[in-house]
């Protein structure tokens, strides 16, 4: 398993794709490595700066499905 943990995007770059450009080259880098999937740890509902693992409906676009869902983030995996 590999573990995404956070993004840090400055904030006047934030919002032009670089957080999905790094987790589709996170995906193909695993898979080549023969990671089997990746997990993350969203929250869900609105996305503010203090949420630095990423908006779920990101995840979400690129394949990854919701695993758990505790008080205070989600857990999602991209199976490879």
């Amino acid at each position: 398993m590999k573990s995404i943990v956070c993004f840090v995007v400055e904030p006047k770059m934030r919002g032009k794709g670089i957080a999905t450009a790094l987790l589709k080259t996170l995906s193909v880098d695993a898979k080549s490595n023969n990671y089997s999937y990746i997990e993350a740890y969203p929250a869900l509902g609105k996305f503010n700066e203090l949420n630095y693992h990423g908006p779920y409906s990101m995840y979400e676009r690129l394949g990854f499905t919701l695993q758990d869902n505790r008080t205070d983030e989600t857990v999602v995996r991209k199976y490879l």
